[in-house]
């Protein structure tokens, strides 16, 4: 956003308004005493307002002219649809209930999806399990427990009694499955009978005939338990190692440190930092880039998220965050081949307009509660594709042809 582009700019880390602070001065007598003194603006400060104003000329006219568009011109779209990933979010999350193994199955055979992607965490006696909501009191997880996720069929069952109701990783494997679980979302009284799997027998299932392209692990581990990320790391190598998947395992977080704790107990693993946008009114769309930490932290995967309502043009700002990183991702990978950014992935993307545009502009995979939505876009646009003459009628060649 325009503030933070200024903050680089000029060099301001921290904005301090005009205050008093207590100064100590000797008086006549020798004794020491205080007086208010008023803190003085710096050059940069004025330096700084300047830029703001710039910046909001320069970036606002821009946004305001995207927010009108919706996708590049057919003609410009050369994606290679043969590696695309459509991965099934939390399985078939729309239609099964979440991260579970018959969710999984159901998003690989009934919904088409190719690849996976799970929540897990850890719980005291140190199993790695698929639970998405590490602290049952977090904000997402009241949200989700009263039943205002979007796109889901199920909320989670948390129990009201404090002996339970903790962190994950304070509670047992056997009392989680005892005293949490899922119910309709339209009628939370019942809880149903479900078995909430661990990550151990989601890959003995998985490395089975499934014909699964990926499986993406998003590590719920919240920033204040990054002590934790040490025994969960090693007890997902260990598993790892166990079922020596055929398809690459992807480590995912929306946190640098975490990141880099990962990364330092499992090195030369596959991860990607989630980017994750702002609520508001996003200015410039390379502040949010997904490919640009995947070259600085040399992960193969980078991940963006789509924003929320509680964003200004949420669309709008996705789609230019995406054309820009398509176009860093390629200008990496020409430059630093031997350190290239394989997949660019955006999530959670349900509508199917926005599935078309994202993979017209080059995206190489995309998340989704619906992946037979995405399944039957990419479907057609092979089937058209291997019809030369059709395709040729429909998108003639332009001199002006071109992404935009």
């Amino acid at each position: 956003m325009a503030l933070t582009y200024c903050k680089q700019k000029v060099g301001i880390r921290k904005v301090k308004m005009i205050s008093f602070t207590s100064a100590h001065i000797k008086n006549e007598g020798g004794a020491s005493s205080k007086m208010a003194k008023p803190a003085i603006w710096s050059l940069n400060w004025l330096v700084f307002l300047f830029c703001m104003a710039f910046a909001l000329i320069r970036f606002l006219p821009v946004w305001i002219y995207e927010l009108f568009r919706y996708c590049p011109d057919a003609s410009s779209d050369h994606q290679d649809d043969s590696g695309f990933l459509i991965i099934g979010h939390r399985g078939a999350a729309a239609h099964e209930i979440e991260n579970t193994i018959p969710s999984l199955e159901k998003a690989l055979d009934l919904h088409r999806a190719n690849a996976l992607e799970i929540d897990i965490s850890m719980t005291s006696d140190g199993h790695i399990v698929l639970w998405h909501d590490w602290d049952p009191d977090d904000t997402v997880a009241l949200v989700r427990q009263a039943g205002l996720e979007p796109h889901v069929k199920y909320r989670p069952y948390v129990p009201l009694s404090p002996d339970y109701r903790k962190p994950v990783h304070m509670i047992t494997l056997d009392n989680l499955r005892t005293h949490y679980g899922y119910t309709l979302k339209k009628d939370p009284s019942q809880k149903i009978s479900v078995k909430i799997p661990i990550l151990r027998e989601v890959m003995q299932w998985c490395t089975g005939d499934t014909g699964l392209k990926a499986l993406f692990l998003d590590i719920k581990t919240p920033l204040k338990y990054i002590e934790l990320i040490e025994p969960m790391i090693k007890e997902i190598s260990l598993i790892l190692d166990t079922f020596t998947p055929s398809f690459p395992v992807i480590l995912l977080t929306p946190y640098e440190n975490i990141l880099s704790r990962m990364k330092e107990f499992l090195p030369g693993h596959h991860y990607a930092l989630d980017i994750e946008m702002p609520s508001g009114i996003v200015i410039d769309p390379e502040e949010f880039s997904a490919v640009k930490p995947a070259v600085l932290f040399q992960n193969s995967y980078a991940s963006v998220g789509r924003p929320t309502i509680l964003q200004l043009g949420p669309w709008t700002t996705y789609r230019r965050v995406i054309l820009r990183d398509t176009y860093l991702r390629d200008d990496h990978n020409q430059s630093s081949p031997y350190v290239p950014v394989d997949q660019l992935i955006g999530w959670t993307i349900n509508k199917r307009r926005e599935m078309k545009c994202l993979i017209r502009m080059g995206i190489n995979g995309i998340l989704t509660d619906y992946p037979e939505r995405a399944a039957i876009i990419i479907e057609k646009r092979r089937n058209r594709k291997a019809d030369p003459i059709r395709l040729k009628k429909q998108f003639p060649p332009t001199a002006s042809a071109g992404r935009k």
